[in-house]
């Protein structure tokens, strides 16, 4: 699954507002101090791509490390929205980014495996992912809209 110019209105992704983008939002990445400081590491992934595309990787990992709560999914999309403002077509795409970014990481893991340059952490994150992907899939873009995104 891809975001296609059908989800985006024909428009692609391409007029959409841009920004750097961590890319590897995750429980590990999110460092909270005693005094409720925030701060982000792990910039490996960094990539000037549109916001929304952030937003769906970060929905995409802590959603998934969460059983596919959709409360957990609700509670970052309100957060984000307390700050900037998504638009529709931008919230139109998200569960297409969240299918995509799972799809990807499979496909390229199941190749490292295939081609045995695979380690025991590649190994476990296809598996893992593979599982997290078919519950989206099985969720539905509906469900999903539905729950996390209030519609």
């Amino acid at each position: 699954a891809v975001v296609s110019t059908q989800s985006t209105g024909g428009q692609g992704l391409r007029d959409l507002p841009s920004q750097f983008c961590h890319s590897d939002i995750n429980e590990f990445n999110v460092l909270v101090g005693e005094d409720g400081e925030v701060g982000v590491i792990d910039f490996n992934d960094l990539i000037l791509a549109p916001r929304v595309v952030d937003v769906g990787h970060c929905l995409a990992y802590l959603m998934g490390s969460q059983g596919l709560n959709t409360e957990v999914g609700r509670c970052i999309l309100e957060g984000y929205r307390e700050v900037i403002a998504l638009t529709p077509k931008e919230e139109g795409i998200l569960y297409d980014i969240i299918i995509s970014r799972f799809a990807l990481s499979c496909a390229l893991g199941q190749k490292h495996i295939e081609e045995g340059h695979a380690n025991d952490y590649v190994v476990k994150c296809v598996k893992d992912n593979t599982v997290v992907l078919t519950g989206f899939l099985d969720m539905g873009r509906r469900t999903f809209e539905r729950e996390v995104l209030g519609r």
